[in-house]
Order: structure tokens, then C-alpha cells, then sequence
């Protein structure tokens, strides 16, 4: 048995020590007995001062021992290790990658439909480098506003969507959420259910996509409710005349490119989410550990959302390009035109339907004409891509992500009396004959490893 005298030359100046095993930390003078008692053994703490005649079967034993009492934690410090924090953590980081996605993405989008409406332009911006100067010479002239114009319009249609489709799955037996799991005919009612949804808001969407386009120094800034006013007007002008496009000859297609978009989507995100989770794990397993951060799981389910939305945009940009040159058909909207970027143009069209449009373009423009505004797609992932990057590289070099490099995980490794850095509890009981680094704490009376049961009291 090693005496008081062997206690005090294992016990650094600030550290204490308690009954079975004691784990100290410089830094923070965390420490912990076999018995489950947390205390501070920092020169700060009054509570630890006097520690004569404590020991685990009470007062006179030979071996000191932290007094039992509540349970004290490190002041100012978060564990970031929590699963309700790590929770908060990837649902705050959701949120706001949610709004920044739509404000970082909207500027695009408005240049890529200005793009595939403008019948007239020669220059087709296949690349985004070529829409650099444009960009510029409109926002000089009329100002930083107009790359965010039609926002209000198209969160509108984005939340008019949504809203549709919850009342119709109460209203009907139309599921509005399927797993895999699910049989053929729920799939099929799913599917139904979007396509009554997207039909139902096709007006809107057409009032908001001349809000997106329309250029602000030919027409009137709209206003918040025009989008709920032009549509109803578009929904009451059915039948309608002029080189209007009829409500009916709308709604197939854009009911066909946005259930198209929901396939394409849904398959690609399931396919690349089970693909980086392999991957991940994969690595994980390589290094001796597999992660559980909510955080990180945010982060895999975001790039497989951006992969989906990607593949599906890129794969039905011709269709989209059609849907959009029908839908501003016949509404007397002028646009900024995109060649210098300095002019600006109206769209005056005459087609007949989706298949006269499809091939009056590639007649008149070639069939690249169908792809007008693509740098403009290229800019608005790439964007996207960069956010969900930095993102990741937070989560993985800050406490929030649980990175290795954490400085509130070096703050607790502990540091463990009679084999310092080991990280191996060790009885401070143990004799002189017994190697200082053994996997195993003592009892002090039997010397066996003490029941868990008894650790945790």
C-alpha cells in the first residue's frame, strides 16, 4: 500500500485528489473520483481546501477524498457534445442556409428567365462569364434593388404551394408525405395531390414570374398583393383572347415540368444522400470512430438537396425555357435587355402551344436557343455550393461541428494522477510493484474493479 508522503509526489501543486482515482486537468482543475464525485481542484475553489481525514468509509481513513456535495460544472463553458445543443446547433444552421439560399439565389434566377424570355437576343449567355457586364451596367442603373425584384412574389408562390397542398391532404385522402415504404397507390396519390397543387397556383405563377422579369425602369414596382390581384384576373380572364395563352393550354405543361422536377429531384437526392453517407462512413471507420452529429448529418442532407435540385434544373432547362416564353405571352411585358445591358426590349410572341413554341425556337435561334440564361444556372449553384463548403468547414474546426480540433474538447482531456496524458484512470491505491500505466482502477479494500452501479452513486 502506498503511503500519504507517494500521494503527494504523484499530485501536481494544484491538484487534489479523492477516493479510488482522481483525473486532473491543469487548465481547468476538473476532477473526478471513482465514486462519481465531480469537483474543481484549481487554487480558485474553496470547497476542496481542507481534505484531511476524508476517505471513501469515512472520517480517519488513511487515503484523502473530495467531500461529497453537489455537483459543480465549468463556469462559462458549453458541452458541445450535448445531442439537444448539437440539435439546436443544425437546426439554427438550417434556418439561416434556408434564407440564405433564397436571397443568394434569387439574383440569378432573375437574369436566367430575362435570359430565356428575350426571343431577340444574340447573345445567349451559355457561360457565366458573359454575364458579368450586363449584370453590372443594370445594377448601375438602376440600382443593387433589382437583382432582388419579384422576391416577395415568388416566396408567395413558394408558400401558396405549400399551403394548397396541406388543405387538400386534410380535406382528401391524398397523402402529403411518402417514404419508401409506401405502396404504388399512395405514391400515386402523392403525385396527384402535387399535381392538383401546382395547377391550382398556375395563375399565380405566371403573375409572378412578370414580376421576376419586368424591367423597373419601363413599369411600376408591384406591390405586395399584385401577385394575389393579377392572378385572379389571369384565373378570370379564362377564356381568353388575344395571344393570351389560354389557362388549360399553361397548365398541362407547367404541371408536367413541375412534377417532372419533384422525380428527378427525389430520385437524385436519395441516390447522392445514400452515396456521401457511404462515403462517409466509410472514412469514418478508417480512422476508428463513427460519428453522430446532427450537425454533420445537416450538412449531408443540404449537398444531397443542391445535387437533386441541380440535376433536375439542368435536365429540364429546354422545358422551362418553353414553359416560360408561353406563361409572359401576350402580357405586354418589357425587359431589360441582356445584350449590353443597357436597353431594354418587349416580348412580343405568337405561339400556338408547347410544340409550335419548341419548334419556332430551334428554327429561328438553333436548338442552343432552348438553353438561353444556362451561365446564369451555372452561377446560381456554384454559389450555392461555396455556402454549403463553408458551412461544412465550420462544423468541421469549431465546437459546433464537433471537430477534433475543438478548443472545449482540449479544454477537458483529462489529464490522469500517476500516468499524466495516458487518459487512463488508475487507482492512486495501488502499490509500487504495479505498473503505473494499468488499464484498471481498484477497490481499496478487495482490489477488484469496482461494479458500475457503485461508480455512478
Amino acid at each position: 500500500m502506498a503511503g500519504i508522503s507517494d500521494y503527494n509526489r504523484a499530485i501536481p501543486s494544484s491538484g487534489r485528489v479523492s477516493a479510488g482515482y482522481a483525473i486532473y486537468d491543469g487548465d481547468s482543475g476538473f476532477q473526478r473520483s471513482s465514486e462519481g464525485v465531480f469537483g474543481y481542484a484549481g487554487r480558485s475553489s474553496s470547497r476542496n481546501e481542507n481534505l484531511e481525514g476524508y476517505g471513501p468509509h469515512g472520517p480517519g481513513y488513511s487515503s484523502p477524498r473530495l467531500p461529497y456535495g453537489p455537483v459543480t460544472s465549468a463556469p462559462d463553458q458549453i458541452d458541445f457534445s450535448d445531442p439537444n445543443i448539437q440539435n439546436y446547433t443544425a437546426k439554427g444552421i438550417g434556418i439561416a442556409g434556408l434564407v440564405a439560399e433564397n436571397l443568394l439565389s434569387h439574383p440569378f434566377i432573375v437574369f436566367r428567365r430575362q435570359c430565356q424570355v428575350h426571343v431577340q437576343s444574340w447573345r445567349y449567355h451559355l457561360f457565366p462569364f458573359t454575364l458579368v457586364s450586363p449584370m453590372v451596367h443594370i445594377c448601375q442603373r438602376q440600382g443593387m434593388a433589382v437583382l432582388w425584384k419579384g422576391l416577395g412574389s415568388t416566396l408567395v408562390v413558394r408558400g401558396m404551394t405549400l399551403a394548397v397542398e396541406d388543405v387538400m391532404s386534410k380535406v382528401t385522402p391524398l397523402p402529403k408525405e411518402i417514404s419508401r415504404h409506401s405502396t404504388l397507390k399512395a405514391f400515386m396519390q402523392h403525385i396527384l395531390l402535387k399535381s392538383l397543387s401546382i395547377a391550382a397556383i398556375t395563375p399565380f405563377y405566371s403573375a409572378s414570374l412578370v414580376e421576376t422579369v419586368q424591367s423597373e425602369v419601363a413599369s411600376e414596382t408591384a406591390g405586395f398583393f399584385d401577385v394575389f390581384r393579377e392572378g385572379f384576373w389571369r384565373l378570370l380572364a379564362w377564356p381568353s383572347t388575344g395571344r393570351l395563352v389560354p389557362l388549360h393550354v399553361l397548365i398541362i405543361p407547367t404541371v408536367a415540368h413541375g412534377i417532372l422536377s419533384y422525380l428527378i429531384y427525389t430520385g437524385i437526392k436519395s441516390v447522392s444522400l445514400s452515396t456521401i453517407r457511404r462515403v462517409r462512413e466509410s472514412k469514418e471507420r478508417k480512422q476508428g470512430a463513427l460519428s453522430k452529429d446532427t450537425s454533420l448529418s445537416y450538412h449531408t442532407e443540404t449537398t444531397a438537396s443542391l445535387i437533386g435540385h441541380m440535376v433536375a434544373d439542368i435536365l429540364l432547362f429546354p422545358l422551362e425555357t418553353i414553359i416560360h416564353r408561353l406563361h409572359l405571352q401576350g402580357t405586354r411585358t418589357i425587359i431589360d435587355s441582356l445584350d449590353t445591358g443597357f436597353e431594354v426590349t418587349p416580348i412580343l410572341t405568337s405561339y400556338g402551344g408547347v410544340l409550335d413554341c419548341l419548334r419556332t425556337t430551334i428554327d429561328e435561334e438553333g436548338f442552343s436557343g432552348l438553353y438561353k440564361g444556362f451561365g446564369a444556372l451555372i452561377l446560381q449553384y456554384g454559389v450555392q455550393m461555396l455556402l454549403i463548403r463553408a458551412v461544412k468547414v465550420v462544423l468541421e474546426n469549431t465546437p459546433l461541428g464537433g471537430g477534433s480540433n475543438s478548443g472545449s474538447q482540449e479544454k477537458y482531456s483529462p489529464y490522469v494522477i500517476g500516468g499524466i496524458g495516458s487518459g487512463t484512470p488508475i487507482s492512486v491505491h495501488q502499490s509500487r510493484s504495479e505498473p503505473s500505466n494499468i488499464n484498471r482502477s481498484f477497490d481499496a479494500l478487495n482490489r477488484h474493479t469496482p461494479p458500475m452501479k457503485e461508480l455512478q452513486r
